[in-house]
Formats: structure tokens, C-alpha cells, sequence
């Protein structure tokens, strides 16, 4: 087979890559097309972040949460909460509520029950005990945070479950989003905190226990989930700039060349 025959066979393969391009150009479009590529997928990587925060997650009834603090119990300036478990007597791991607590099992979602003390003042402490001791009707506070920072805070959305026995409030960053009111331990009650009250870094959330009933250590139980969009890094949109203008310029050239 002659050469004119694969030029008559095979005409519109006679370039077979970089038509319309000189050497330099090609040379060009190789050694810039990964970089264009890759500007475009870093910066596009704003993407879609979860996690969730919760009371007494990973941990057993009588170890100390230290995501979470206690404050306002006579005698003590700050302290971690403790993880609640069953009653059992003298008292110690106390949880009256035995059953009737919402996810008291930890079974529903990946939080437990939590309180100011694992000693109830109706039973007899464990040798060696020198946790706090509550009085009857001791207002307290559970105090924890979590980090938006890297999150584009117009996407961001914080909502979940919470619950407390007896009542109290929630509130994040000063600004109240929820309350319950004695009785309503037995089931969960849902929440979203509205995004005006949100900060785009470092956020505190309280639940604020107004009442406990009967000096028993009455606790709280909050698992939530956050979703947000990431914000894309700045060495991000360092590379996209150049890269959609090596992308203008390739192809203004190849129109040129076609020309």
C-alpha cells in the first residue's frame, strides 16, 4: 500500500492529534492541561462536610464526659459531666428513671444520658467517693462546643434530638433555641438552631437544668448533627485564576490557528 493511498484512505486522519497547533502549542496545551485540570478540581472542592456531637458518646455509665462541663453545683467551681447508667442500689451510677428515659439504652442514637454526679443523695456513697453530692433542686448547667471553622456558614445546618429530666432549656452561643418542660423525658424532642445564632468558628452550646426533683441525679441526654458545605482553601483559588486563563488562552490560540 502506497503512502497516497493511506493519504486517500485515511484523509480526515492526517493529523491524527494538536490539529490547527503548531509544536509550541501542543507542547503548550500537554504541559497546561493537567494543571487546568487539576485547578479546576481543587477548586471546586467545596464539599459537603457531616459530623455529629452528642453527650456521653463512646463512654460507659460512671466515666466522666469531658466534652461536657458542669457548673453551678454548690461547692464545686467546674467539673465534667458524668454518664449515667442504671439504678442500682446504694445509689451509685443512679438513674431513677431506669427504662423510662428516651435512649436510656444508648440503642436509638450514638449518646447517653448524662448528669451532674454519678451519687444520688438517696442512697449511701461507695467508699472513697468524693464527687459532688447535689442538693434537692440544684440549678445546674452542662456547657460544651463545636467548631464550624472551614464551613461556608450560609450552608451550614445543626439540628437533632435532645431531652432532660426535669426541665430546662437550650441554648447556643447565649441565644435560647429550645425548652422542655417536667415529664417529657420519655421521649425526644427535636431542634434546629437557626443560623443567625450560629458562629462561623467556635460555638458554645448550654442546656440548662432548672429543676431536679426529689435530690436524685436527674440528667440530660442531646445528639446532634451538623452539615455544611466546605469553604474552598485558598491555595484553591490561587490555582483556578491561572488555570481558566491558560484554558482562554489555548483555545483563542487554536481559533487563531484555524483561522
Amino acid at each position: 500500500m502506497t503512502s497516497s493511498t493511506i493519504s486517500r484512505g485515511f484523509p480526515q486522519h492526517a493529523c491524527m492529534s494538536g490539529c490547527g497547533l503548531s509544536g509550541a502549542s501542543r507542547l503548550a496545551a500537554r504541559v497546561l492541561l493537567p494543571f487546568i485540570l487539576l485547578s479546576f478540581l481543587i477548586a471546586s472542592s467545596a464539599l459537603a462536610s457531616t459530623f455529629t456531637f452528642g453527650t456521653g458518646q463512646g463512654l460507659t455509665a460512671g466515666q466522666q464526659d469531658s466534652n461536657w462541663t458542669v457548673t453551678g453545683v454548690p461547692g464545686f467551681s467546674s467539673y465534667s459531666a458524668y454518664v449515667l447508667g442504671p439504678y442500682s442500689s446504694p445509689g451509685y451510677f443512679t438513674n431513677w428513671g431506669d427504662g423510662a428515659w428516651w435512649n436510656s439504652g444508648g440503642s436509638v442514637v450514638n449518646a447517653k444520658w448524662i448528669g451532674a454526679s454519678n451519687y444520688s443523695a438517696g442512697g449511701v456513697p461507695p467508699a472513697g467517693y468524693s464527687g459532688p453530692i447535689l442538693p434537692k433542686d440544684t440549678p445546674y448547667t452542662f456547657t460544651t462546643t463545636f467548631n464550624l471553622s472551614g464551613l461556608n456558614l450560609s450552608t451550614v445546618t445543626v439540628s437533632g434530638y435532645w431531652a432532660i429530666d426535669d426541665s430546662g432549656t437550650l441554648s447556643v452561643n447565649g441565644h435560647q433555641v429550645a425548652s422542655q418542660s417536667y415529664g417529657s423525658y420519655g421521649s425526644p424532642t427535636t431542634f434546629t438552631i437557626p443560623t443567625a445564632d450560629l458562629l462561623g468558628g467556635v460555638n458554645t452550646l448550654t442546656i440548662n437544668m432548672g429543676s431536679d426533683d426529689d435530690a436524685l441525679n436527674d440528667g440530660t441526654i442531646l445528639y446532634a448533627t451538623v452539615t455544611g458545605s466546605s469553604v474552598p482553601a485558598p491555595t484553591a483559588l490561587l490555582l483556578f485564576g491561572p488555570g481558566f486563563a491558560a484554558l482562554v488562552l489555548v483555545r483563542k490560540r487554536l481559533k487563531k490557528q484555524k483561522d
